[in-house]
């Protein structure tokens, strides 16, 4: 999954979590270890599941500078999701998306919720 480090709704992640969870019963959920926003909040959200492996793909900033985080994204394809779920973000997320599209892997954009800003 992936989505913007300032998306700031914990509970429309875990609402929507739940409900893609019911809905398709997956068993894993890949998310890349930003220590805010959408991973937190996935993370955050597998933790508290029994049935849901967390694997988490961290981008080395400091070693790779700019190129981290479309190295992160093209390694976390690698692992074969069935789906990306994709939380609004900017420019990492559009990444993700794009190289997920251009893969042939399902993307599933999650839309902002007015109500948690």
């Amino acid at each position: 999954m992936c989505g913007g480090r300032n998306f700031r709704s914990p509970a429309q992640v875990r609402r929507e979590l739940d409900r893609l969870h019911a809905q398709f019963g997956f068993t894993a959920l890949m998310h890349g270890g930003c220590p805010t926003g959408v991973d937190k909040f996935a993370a955050e959200w597998g933790r508290q599941r029994a049935d849901v492996d967390v694997w988490v793909c961290r981008a080395d900033w400091e070693r790779l500078g700019r190129n981290a985080g479309p190295l992160r994204n093209a390694k976390m394809l690698t692992w074969g999701p069935d789906m990306v779920i994709a939380f609004p973000g900017g420019v990492g997320t559009a990444d993700m998306t794009e190289r997920a599209e251009r893969l042939g892997f399902a993307v599933l954009r999650v839309l902002q919720d007015e109500r948690n800003g």
